[in-house]
């Protein structure tokens, strides 16, 4: 039954890791939780992460490099965020319904279509190191109430920080915003560029 609780969670010490993937599926219930060292942990540089549930929320988290599947929340907030050196890569499609969308990476920040009910945040380069950025696959849409794009912290020095190459961005209700300074050093590095399907619409 899709309203059937039961939550996946995890312990103090736990890493999950497939050779070929991970699935994580839930009714009603999350997968992860909230707050510190509570979101599911991901193997460095793991591969074909799926999340499903039916409106419960995800939160998962990875040291490295991470490359997500296909997740569909059906109305549950999604917090997907690295910690250490890597890409993020939101490979497949994400659906929310009306829960929020934020991915946040240390490194690159790279993905296909997000379709959500709510805010969409995107944050790329959040070590601020490095000339790692944001990037999206040409011709596909990230949709939200709001849609933001960040790359880059206050602490990039001259010289350091990445860009944003985008296609389709849409804020149904607000607007769509792309920050590739995000109060860095004012010669900072870091191009807002387009791919050849991209339209911005706030």
């Amino acid at each position: 039954n899709a309203a059937a609780v039961g939550n996946i969670t995890r312990t103090a010490a736990s890493t999950l890791t497939g050779a070929t993937g991970v699935a994580l599926t839930t009714a009603a219930g999350s997968i992860g939780a909230t707050g510190a060292g509570n979101a599911i942990n991901l193997a460095a540089n793991q591969i074909g992460v799926t999340a499903t549930t039916q409106g419960g929320a995800v939160w998962l988290t990875d040291t490295g490099a991470l490359t997500l599947g296909a997740i569909a929340t059906n109305g549950g907030v999604l917090d997907v965020q690295t910690t250490g050196a890597g890409t993020l890569t939101a490979g497949g499609t994400i659906t929310t319904g009306v829960g929020t969308v934020n991915l946040s990476s240390k490194d690159a920040l790279a993905v296909n279509n997000i379709t959500s009910g709510a805010g969409v945040t995107l944050l790329a380069n959040q070590d601020g190191l490095g000339t790692e950025g944001f990037s999206q696959t040409d011709a596909t849409t990230v949709q939200g109430t709001t849609v933001g794009v960040t790359v880059n912290l206050p602490g990039t020095l001259a010289g350091a920080g990445g860009g944003a190459v985008l296609s389709n961005l849409t804020a149904t209700t607000g607007a769509v915003t792309v920050d590739v300074r995000n109060a860095g050093n004012a010669a900072a590095v870091g191009n807002i560029t387009r791919t050849a399907a991209s339209t911005l619409t706030g």
